[in-house]
């Protein structure tokens, strides 16, 4: 590739996310130049060189052997070396260009080897490049923290694999969004003043740089207690009058560092699409007492709730004015376990057990979650359909005798929340509850939901 001048070309039409308008190529290579880690990970990225925009994203094998699947036009792309021991960074190349063709494959020579500068650098490129706004998320994908000195190697780390693994999460529907350049367009811009590729097609050469402006941040910290690691990721929505902001965690054996980035960057990723889950799956259970006899039925149990509205009241008790997205229960059941003792000339011991269908569609009520914010209000209420008994038997001496007694569920609430909660980390439903009346009756609910497509 020859020298552009001082800017990188670009062209862009940005009336909205974009879009592969035509078959996407295929791109292989084979990495070389650096010794590649057994036990580590070696993330490749294609940065679209029309806008500054990560398209693609995969892993290559130990070998260093990749495929990329991008969309037409011209490409950097990018690869990373990651160890989860050492003293030193991440290596992190501009390893080759390619001007990619629809539905074409095409072979690339790409090198992790550092190449020497030739000559004086020119003024930046980034001085003359023209900007451009858009009305979707475009991140900034900064590096991991940590205080931790055996994990500083992984700061860097992070932030390319999150990269990487962002890439192939958001960026086409039902998620708009995209990963920009970032830390990486100075090294790009650099590449393509100090080297030359046989790949880069010369019609492309503009004088003006059409870069998209990122509107979004990503950062995140690594902290370690007692064997385990907890790593956290932090969006922040940058574009004018917007404050969202959304933080998740998760947390595992310090020596899965690489599996718990790939759970991070997935729930990452919903906090930053804000998309309507179609169903909602989890478990639930829950406990029930009155004052009128020793008796407590327990249970557990499953449910799916499927959409039904995308727009709705809200529930009493919810913020207003925002809308509600409303769900009813599409399955479930629930196992239901009747214990206590029962005075009839002596103590008898009852004990009885069933399993119930939960009642579906609006038979079971409407579940209402707040809609287009990162931390969702929502009330849940599940209940029976009002014939539901618990068979049972006792035992015990004088009086206890009854003829197949049965224990009736009407009115009973598998899942409960008599005010709206709000969603802790923007993505599940889950929440403990109690109600009744005091000196009646006493419900306990506990459950967890989460989106299930």
């Amino acid at each position: 590739m020859k020298r552009l001048g001082l800017a990188i070309v670009l062209l862009l039409a940005l009336t909205a996310a974009p879009a592969d308008a035509a078959r996407k190529a295929t791109v292989t290579g084979k990495l070389t130049g650096a010794k590649l880690p057994k036990n580590g990970r070696i993330p490749v990225w294609a940065l679209r060189l029309t806008d500054g925009r990560v398209v693609a994203g995969t892993y290559a094998t130990t070998k260093g052997k990749f495929t990329l699947k991008t969309p037409k036009g011209p490409h950097a792309i990018l690869a990373a070396v990651v160890t989860r021991t050492g003293k030193r960074d991440a290596v992190v190349r501009v390893a080759d260009f390619v001007t990619a063709k629809p539905g074409k494959r095409m072979r690339i020579k790409p090198t992790l080897k550092k190449r020497k500068k030739k000559r004086k650098a020119r003024s930046s490129a980034l001085a003359h490049a023209a900007w451009v706004d858009v009305d979707y998320p475009m991140l900034w994908v900064h590096r991991w923290t940590t205080s931790d000195p055996e994990f500083k190697v992984m700061e860097k780390g992070m932030q390319d694999m999150m990269i990487t693994d962002l890439s192939a999460l958001i960026g086409q529907p039902p998620c708009n969004g995209g990963i920009g350049a970032g830390d990486d367009l100075p090294a790009v811009l650099g590449e393509i003043r100090l080297t030359q590729s046989r790949y880069f097609d010369p019609r492309t050469r503009l004088t003006t740089a059409h870069l998209i402006r990122t509107n979004g941040s990503v950062t995140g910290t690594i902290t370690r207690a007692n064997g385990m690691l907890t790593v956290t990721a932090t969006y922040q929505d940058q574009r004018p009058g917007s404050s969202r902001t959304g933080t998740v965690t998760v947390t595992g054996p310090e020596g899965n560092i690489f599996d718990l980035e790939q759970s991070l960057a997935a729930k990452l990723a919903r906090v930053i699409c804000i998309e309507t889950p179609q169903t909602y799956a989890g478990t639930f259970s829950g406990t029930y007492t009155n004052a009128f006899n020793d008796y407590k039925v327990t249970w557990t149990g499953d449910a799916i709730i499927e959409l039904q509205s995308e727009h709705g009241s809200p529930p009493p008790g919810g913020p207003e004015p925002l809308d509600y997205r409303q769900y009813t229960v599409k399955s479930g059941q629930a196992h239901a376990t009747l214990t206590g003792t029962r005075i009839a000339g002596s103590t008898c011991t009852i004990r009885g057990e069933a399993t119930f269908s939960l009642p579906t569609g609006f038979t079971a009520g409407i579940q209402s979650v707040q809609a287009n914010v990162d931390r969702p209000w929502f009330a849940l209420g599940i209940g029976t359909y009002g014939t539901e008994q618990i068979p049972y038997t006792e035992t015990g001496a004088l009086g206890c005798n009854q003829q197949n007694p049965q224990y009736p569920l009407a009115g009973l609430l598998w899942v409960n929340t008599p005010e709206p909660f709000q969603s802790a980390d923007g993505i599940g439903l889950t929440g403990n509850s109690t109600w009744g009346q005091p000196g009646f009756s006493h419900f306990t609910s506990a459950f967890s939901f989460t989106p299930a497509s």
